[in-house]
């Protein structure tokens, strides 16, 4: 479930949490197709493996779209719409085989060049949004009847309404997904206060 990006947030809109756009993408015909229906601008990513910025592209015409799928070499792939996030945060919890639910408050992530660098707790999440957030995780473990722990990475965009959903999995799982949180991938520094957001919900990645 966790693996497939397409697989992953498929499942997320499900559980009638809302995801950025996503289109599924097996050719360059179909790549292009799927741009024009974006906003201007997406990501192109791999359904499986990609991690760290690997086996993504930023994308601002169908032509680039067609080109970056042909990079893939083939891979099966996932165009999805730009989310403009203020920030990430993410959930660390536990389910255990009874179903009892446990999460510790959502640290707020920075990211260097795609690659996490810094969680700092606290965040400057409001008591309702991590709440929320903590929602959100446990509706996610309670439907893949997951028993063990696992992270929820939650994108806080800056005007837009929607989610964008990440997990990882094996002894974790890691996921992402609206309401109306503060600032959330790469957060800047600690200083100011967020500007008022909505969650977003990225795509799946296996823990290494």
């Amino acid at each position: 479930m966790t693996q497939d990006r397409l697989t992953e947030k498929t499942f997320v809109e499900k559980l009638g949490l809302k995801t950025a756009p996503f289109f599924e993408v097996s050719s360059g015909t179909q790549a292009r197709e799927a741009f024009g229906k974006l906003n201007g601008k997406g990501i192109l990513k791999t359904r499986r493996f990609g991690y760290d910025g690997k086996g993504q592209a930023k994308v601002v015409s169908a032509d680039e779209a067609a080109k970056a799928f042909e990079s893939f070499k083939g891979a099966a792939a996932i165009l999805e719409g730009f989310v403009d996030f203020s920030c990430e945060a993410s959930v660390v919890a536990a389910r255990g085989q009874d179903g009892a639910f446990a999460a510790y408050d959502p640290p707020e992530n920075e990211h260097e060049h795609h690659i996490l660098r810094r969680s700092t707790v606290p965040s400057r999440l409001t008591p309702a949004q991590v709440d929320e957030a903590k929602a959100i995780a446990q509706k996610i473990g309670d439907a893949l009847d997951y028993v063990g722990v696992f992270a929820v990475e939650l994108f806080v965009a800056r005007t837009a309404r929607c989610w964008s959903m990440r997990s990882r999995r094996g002894s974790t799982i890691r996921a992402t997904g609206p309401s109306r949180p503060v600032p959330v991938p790469s957060s800047s520094s600690i200083s100011a206060p967020w500007p008022d957001g909505r969650w977003a919900i990225p795509a799946a990645i296996p823990m290494r």
